[in-house]
């Protein structure tokens, strides 16, 4: 069946019955071309038409098969193939055009691939929990995979077009440039802290997750709202087509305190703007521009997408896509797992030492939300992976103190849950996964802790100039509260006793 005959069947998949002006309005399909489709389509049994003369129009004839559902599948402005799906399972094909590389558990051998569940490397861009729920309005969505089509601006490059409105899709104008050449442009420079006076021009109820939509296609638990900046006027406002930033908004339901302590996360935002900030102007790593926006007396985290420029999309993959599992499980991979793809992945040895290096950052600062979904790899061009900018950095320790896991995902190198106090041997261990050079490595970490040792006292500091905006304050208790400051020095003092305890200021040779 041809492009033009298939486009008008999947109109069907969503209308119970339409006039010719219909089809013709929604497929761009004209003239002796529609009428001659219709004909053929009529005389094959696929389409039935009714009425007559002004009142004429078609209904689609079905035979005992079952209504299918078909997905464009879109990459950097190539079609890939067709997502079908509508009876309980659903199916992929390859673009018989499509020279590019296999998706990532989806194989290319010609043959149509079958699965009772969303194939994992769509499932992982589509967001979580409640956020997934206002992904599909039941009202016009009947499966998870309608979803899809909804995200506007997910991460990386795919796009997802009901098939029967791809006349509709406009393909880029340009190749991207290579992302190493605009890096600097994209990732931008900024101080600790960046305070932006700016207006939130954004609604009361997206802000505190009350609207019954979702205002960000990113995958994720977290309300996140796709936003625009605008210089001119200093303003804040929704941009779900193409936006550049994402403004993560206090959220109450997690940042206040209830009486349960295993649910109290206060101060996030100013969390991750801090070890994120420090990451970048401290440690080199490559991190994305990141603000604060104080509104209603709570600060806001705002960050840009280090996956677009201009109007480009760079193709990004994490770490649950590279190991074809569902975003439900992405605190189930040991961390040997993950350094085992990131071999076969990464291309350089300089980006499985970023790897390594970040690895070892969130296990001295306790960033024990570390799961496979907030490690991704970055596609610079011809097939060749880096490590990702850094996104989603935030310290459980300085939440919650001593008694968290120092790291989300196991490493099994003693213990097969073991998430804590670990040794130098640890992560030798997993940059011998990496096949990196032992000195080499010592040498990256050591530089990398001693760093930590001493700038880390001076971003407390400036974390000070915050109390002119907020008293950072922090309950204990439903009676009794602490600040940031004061949970931030302790931190700072019980990860260099523990850091001492585990063997590593006698390992890499550093003295207090």
């Amino acid at each position: 069946m041809i492009g033009k005959e298939k486009a008008i069947l999947d109109l069907f998949e969503r209308e119970t019955s339409l006039t010719k002006k219909e089809i013709e309005t929604k497929t761009d399909i004209k003239g002796s071309t529609l009428n001659n489709i219709l004909k053929k389509l009529v005389e094959s049994s696929y389409l039935q038409r009714l009425g007559k003369a002004r009142a004429t129009y078609y209904q689609r004839v079905y035979h005992g098969q079952f209504s299918y559902k078909n997905i464009t599948v879109i990459k950097e402005g190539v079609v890939v193939g067709e997502l079908s799906f509508g009876d309980g399972k659903y199916y992929f094909r390859y673009n018989t055009s499509y020279r590019g590389k296999e998706l990532i558990g989806l194989k290319n051998d010609g043959k149509v691939l079958e699965s009772s569940k969303l194939f994992n490397i769509f499932e992982n861009l589509i967001p979580e929990s409640h956020r997934r729920e206002k992904h599909i309005d039941i009202e016009k969505y009947e499966d998870i995979a309608d979803a899809l089509v909804l995200l506007t601006n997910t991460h990386g490059s795919y796009e997802f077009v009901y098939t029967y409105e791809l006349y509709k899709y406009k393909k880029p104008k340009a190749l991207s440039p290579n992302w190493i050449t605009v890096k600097q442009k994209v990732l931008e420079h900024y101080q600790y802290p960046n305070i932006l006076n700016y207006h939130l021009d954004i609604d009361e109820e997206i802000l505190e997750d009350k609207s019954k939509y979702d205002y960000s296609s990113l995958s994720g638990y977290q309300n996140k709202i796709d936003v625009a900046l605008n210089h001119e006027n200093k303003s804040v406002s929704v941009d779900t087509k193409n936006a550049h930033y994402l403004l993560k908004p206090f959220n109450k339901n997690i940042g206040l305190y209830f009486g349960d302590k295993k649910s109290y996360y206060p101060l996030v935002s100013v969390n991750e703007h801090l070890f994120m900030s420090f990451a970048k102007n401290e440690l080199g790593f490559d991190v994305p521009y990141s603000a604060l926006i104080y509104h209603n007396n709570q600060f806001h985290y705002i960050v840009k997408r280090f996956d677009r420029y201009e109007e480009f999309r760079y193709e990004q993959y994490d770490f649950g896509q590279f190991l074809n599992i569902p975003s439900v499980q992405k605190y189930s991979p040991s961390s040997e797992m993950v350094f085992h793809k990131a071999k076969e992945v990464l291309y350089d040895q300089n980006s499985k030492m970023e790897l390594l290096k970040f690895y070892f950052y969130s296990f001295i600062i306790q960033h024990s939300d570390l799961h496979v979904k907030n490690l991704a790899a970055f596609n610079v061009g011809k097939d060749r992976y880096i490590f990702a900018p850094l996104y989603d950095v935030i310290s459980i320790g300085v939440i919650k103190g001593k008694d968290v896991d120092d790291l989300a995902l196991p490493i099994q190198r003693v213990h097969k849950t073991q998430r804590s106090k670990f040794t130098l041997d640890d992560f030798i261990y997993l940059a011998d996964i990496l096949e990196l050079n032992k000195l080499q490595t010592k040498k990256e970490l050591r530089k990398l802790l001693v760093t930590f040792i001493e700038k880390f006292p001076s971003y407390i500091d400036k974390t000070k100039l915050l109390l002119e905006i907020d008293p950072l304050a922090i309950s204990k208790n439903r009676t009794k509260t602490t600040n940031l400051i004061l949970k931030l020095q302790n931190f700072y003092n019980e990860r260099l006793i523990a850091l001492k305890k585990y063997g590593f200021f006698d390992n890499l040779e550093i003295k207090l």
